[in-house]
């Protein structure tokens, strides 16, 4: 892979990209056929990695962990950083544009059947030549357990030269790091990506993304599942930032 700049926060890897750095790179590792996983990062994920010295060796394990929570980017800019948010639901699109453009196929895994359905019909009407090697909506799965065999033959098999994973994090981060081994492709954790890219849930306005408050709009969405994320860990990055100044 080529080199990358990077900075710590937090004790954990952070790696500084513009778009198209983030693509160049891609091409690279594409052209040789390097497999590997690629981290959305968040204060959600930095939480994680500081309470769990497990989950700490997955994002270390990572290729590259992007900015793609803006309490992230906000941070390393005020720590003189020039950062750049580079966030799962708006890499993939990115992702199937070159790779439409580059011949390469993709895979989907993650999400409900109806959900991946309707993502392949979303996709396909964005990307009309875009390739869509596999999609596969795996029964539900608990955080760290070991990658379906079946599952990693099928991808292979499939040939996809970028798999996007949308299993929620940390549960998605977990799968990657245990899988990279035995997959020959790319892989991405786009979160929450699928369900916006298909059209189910609705994105936070630009005004709010730009303002950082696209997860007050996602709290308002899904209050009972994320309501926990979004105040006590996000109160909890805080005073970790304090702790650590």
């Amino acid at each position: 892979m080529p080199s990358v700049e990077h900075t710590s926060l937090l004790g954990h890897r952070v790696d500084i990209l513009t778009r198209d750095q983030f693509t160049d790179v891609i091409s690279e590792c594409v052209k040789d056929t390097a497999n590997g996983y690629v981290s959305f990062v968040n204060a959600h994920m930095m939480v994680e990695a500081h309470e769990n010295p497990r989950f700490a060796l997955v994002l270390e394990g990572s290729m590259l962990n992007l900015c793609d929570g803006m309490s992230i980017v906000r941070t390393l800019r005020w720590r003189g950083v020039r950062a750049h948010r580079l966030a799962g639901p708006d890499m993939m699109p990115l992702l199937c544009a070159l790779a439409e453009k580059q011949g390469w196929s993709i895979g989907l895994f993650g999400g409900s059947e109806p959900e991946i359905s309707k993502l392949q019909i979303e996709l396909q009407k964005r990307f009309v030549n875009l390739r869509i090697g596999i999609a596969l909506a795996p029964a539900f799965m608990k955080t760290g357990q070991a990658p379906d065999q079946n599952h990693i033959g099928q991808i292979n098999q499939s040939g996809v030269d970028l798999l996007f994973v949308s299993l929620g994090c940390p549960k998605q981060e977990w799968w990657m790091h245990q899988s990279q081994e035995h997959l020959n492709c790319l892989q991405f954790g786009v979160g929450a990506a699928f369900p916006l890219l298909a059209g189910i849930q609705k994105r936070a306005p630009k005004w709010m993304q730009q303002l950082g408050l696209e997860w007050l709009f996602r709290l308002a969405q899904e209050p009972k599942r994320l309501w926990k994320r979004y105040t006590i860990t996000n109160l909890r990055f805080l005073s970790l930032l304090i702790q650590n100044r």
